[in-house]
């Protein structure tokens, strides 16, 4: 029986993503992936590590085996630290290897530390390995930012010429692979992300009417809905992870900056991720860079909304009252929740990183902004405010934009196909 090894060290999928700390759009890469693969002759291992949410060693879930190897919860705060013990972790990690691997195993790895032992298993076990690119040291050090591990870069170079295969999902990233890690095109397949099915089939269009009901012509019409403030006031949301790398306290900055203005004709500020605790932290570091009494005020009011954790369902919902999403990250490889946004039919505010600097177009699915350009953003969410502009239309391209990419990047078909072509023949079209 064929087996594919699915390395996300760092990424265990059986954590809600932008929960606690240490999740992100990571987990759900791998989750994505599990609920696609649906081959009843292909026996799948994950392989990840432990933590305090997830302390189990080994532990199956519905016929997926699922491998940790033992962290301390200080290596998952300091990756320098953590590689320090890298002996262990692959000691550990050829112990589960050792157990598992036949004729027929091939390894799909994720992020940089998942690569690196993907590369010592085909010296040791001459096994290919598929990787897939999630945060490139290169992309955060040109977006201004640090990566984890201080030698991310040097062991990038090589395990990435040792893959049989690189998965990337954006056309910038294919680009800095070529030219900062010299990797051949043909070795490099773009496939862009899929999103849940709760973001391209929510729970009504954006007309507000539930899927399959014909309108009726003494009902509101669409048209005529969008001019009802009642409907259409809508939300600013934001997804993600609750850091300023991603620019959210520019977003709270700005709107604050907006609220200043129209009051309460400023639409609310919804923020989505994180713990309780998380958004606590969150606030006392950022209380002298905003007006934390206005903020208070505007939480009190219900004006800014802090909703934890969501999953795609819930935010789903949320997407069905938000007039505009805003991403601002600093750096983004990709930026996932962007797709999700598009697929719901919202259009987009996003720094110009990963899928935003290839599909985003000002006016006509959203607006691209400079990061920590306060001004230039408060001026797009502005805009938005702007009842006169063609809200039905964006909202319209939007959806279109992802169902074009969509069809262009078949993500899940070209992944089946590589697992193909390197040896694992019971994936076919």
């Amino acid at each position: 029986m064929d087996k594919l090894i699915i390395l996300c060290l760092l990424g265990d999928p059986t954590l809600p993503p932008v929960s606690v700390k240490h999740t992100g759009g990571f987990q759900v890469d791998i989750q994505e992936l599990l609920y696609n693969l649906n081959n009843p002759n292909c026996e799948i291992h994950i392989i990840t590590n432990t933590s305090e949410y997830s302390p189990k060693l080994f532990e199956k879930n519905n016929d997926i085996f699922i491998h940790r190897i033992k962290f301390s919860e200080n290596w998952l705060d300091d990756q320098n630290l953590m590689m320090e013990n890298f002996g262990i972790i692959k000691s550990d990690f050829f112990k589960i290897m050792d157990k598992i691997i036949n004729e027929n195993a091939l390894i799909h790895s994720f992020y940089w530390l998942s690569g690196i032992l993907a590369m010592e298993a085909k010296k040791h076990y001459n096994i290919n390995f598929v990787h897939s690119v999630v945060s490139l040291s290169i992309g955060k050090t040109l977006g201004g930012d640090f990566p984890h591990y201080i030698k991310q870069f040097e062991y990038e170079k090589e395990f990435l010429l040792n893959s049989s295969k690189i998965i990337s999902i954006t056309e910038a990233e294919k680009e800095q692979l070529q030219k900062y890690y010299n990797i051949e095109t043909d070795n490099i397949i773009v496939v862009g992300r899929e999103v849940a099915p709760s973001y391209l089939h929510p729970a009504h269009n954006f007309d507000g009417l539930p899927k399959n009901i014909k309108h009726n012509l003494n009902e509101i019409k669409p048209v005529e809905l969008i001019k009802c403030r009642w409907w259409t006031q809508g939300a600013y949301t934001y997804v993600g992870r609750l850091q300023k790398i991603k620019g959210l306290h520019h977003i709270i900055y700005a709107w604050l900056e907006l609220y200043k203005q129209y009051k309460n004709e400023t639409p609310p500020l919804w923020i989505c991720g994180g713990t309780p605790k998380n958004i606590s932290n969150f606030r006392l570091e950022i209380k002298n860079y905003i007006d934390s009494d206005l903020l208070e005020e505007c939480e009190k009011t219900q004006k800014i909304v802090w909703w934890g954790y969501l999953d795609s369902a819930g935010i789903s919902t949320l997407f069905l009252k938000t007039r505009v999403f805003i991403m601002h990250s600093q750096y983004e490889p990709g930026g996932r929740v962007i797709l999700e946004a598009l697929a719901s039919s919202v259009p987009v505010i996003a720094t110009a990183n990963g899928f935003a600097k290839d599909i985003i177009k000002n006016r006509y699915n959203g607006l691209l902004v400079e990061y920590g350009n306060i001004k230039e953003l408060y001026l797009a969410m502005q805009y938005f405010m702007d009842e006169t502009i063609p809200i039905v239309e964006l909202k319209k391209n939007a959806k279109k934009t992802f169902l074009i990419q969509q069809e262009k990047w078949r993500c899940y078909s070209k992944h089946f196909e590589i697992y193909n072509e390197l040896g694992l023949l019971s994936f076919t079209n």
